[in-house]
């Protein structure tokens, strides 16, 4: 289910891509209220704690985010 980037929550996850594509997705692991923080795997790096805002990186590549049931 589709969540507005601004609602979401611990365990909810972060979609990123160009265009139309999804090439990687996080898992936010911030409080709502708190920066949006995610835990995602880099291919070069390994598993990595990310805050969005402060990502060049990342923050223009994000697309959306979801909740599951």
């Amino acid at each position: 289910k589709k969540v507005d980037v601004k609602n979401a929550q611990k365990g909810d996850l972060l979609f990123f891509g160009s265009g139309k594509n999804i090439s990687h997705v996080g898992l936010v692991i911030s409080e709502k209220g708190e920066p949006l923080v995610m835990i995602h795997s880099s291919t070069s790096k390994g598993v990595i704690i990310t805050e969005i805002d402060q990502s060049n990186y990342w923050r223009p590549k994000l697309k959306g985010a979801g909740t599951y049931l």
